[in-house]
């Protein structure tokens, strides 16, 4: 079945831009600046946008992209959601994504509690230039070697093992970056208990960026790391 539409095609003014910006990220619960990380930019730049200021075409796509939409959505010619398409829209994105709180993944008892705690990992690098894409890959393989034989190893192993991965991530921030993580029970379940997959999350933020909260699928399938 065809689904209707009720509102309209047509240009975008700055301000419902920045309206329909605001709309979605407050029905989300999600601060500014957990935006403008999803969307690789500044805060200020979503403050403009919410101010009804004009952005770039590049920019619109970027929140377009951080908001789970396609990244025409905001582009000319557009399409005006009514004010209960928004809603569903909004429904449908808090019942795929949460928040959840970062933190600084800065010592061996971190690394540890990843591999201890979670029944696997995603390792979001998008935030990172080009060049440190061989790293990010490295520290996903040596993740996964690890990961099947953490439990199996004994203490001594474990922490050389935390310390060498611990290495590889200080590496990958050089000055510029900061590792964050969190560990969080999505909802695919792993055994016939019922017992709920838990997955740690792992990103890189620029260190200039107040990052406390990160956006992650509610459901393992949903993550698409670029």
């Amino acid at each position: 079945m065809t689904e209707t539409k009720n509102g309209e095609f047509r240009t975008l003014t700055a301000q419902e831009f920045g309206t329909l910006v605001a709309m979605f990220r407050k029905a989300l619960d999600w601060k500014q600046i957990n935006l403008a990380y999803e969307a690789g930019i500044d805060e200020r730049t979503i403050q403009r946008v919410e101010a009804g200021q004009q952005v770039s075409d590049d920019t619109r796509r970027q929140i377009s992209r951080a908001l789970k939409l396609p990244e025409d959505e905001f582009l000319k010619p557009c399409y005006m959601p009514t004010a209960e398409e928004i809603r569903a829209r909004v429904s449908d994105l808090k019942d795929r994504f949460i928040v959840v709180d970062a933190q600084n993944l800065q010592s061996v008892r971190d690394i540890e509690k990843i591999m201890m705690e979670s029944h696997g990992f995603v390792v979001d690098g998008s935030a990172l230039p080009d060049d440190l894409a061989n790293e990010v890959a490295v520290f996903k393989d040596c993740l996964e070697d690890w990961e099947l034989i953490f439990r199996d190893i004994s203490n001594v192993e474990r922490v050389d093992a935390c310390r060498s991965l611990l290495e590889q991530i200080r590496k990958i921030e050089g000055q510029e970056y900061c590792a964050l993580y969190a560990i969080y029970a999505t909802e695919d379940k792993v055994n016939v208990m019922g017992c709920n997959l838990r997955v740690a999350a792992v990103t890189f933020a620029s260190k200039d960026r107040r990052v406390t909260q990160f956006v992650v699928p509610r459901h393992l399938r949903e993550y698409v790391i670029v």
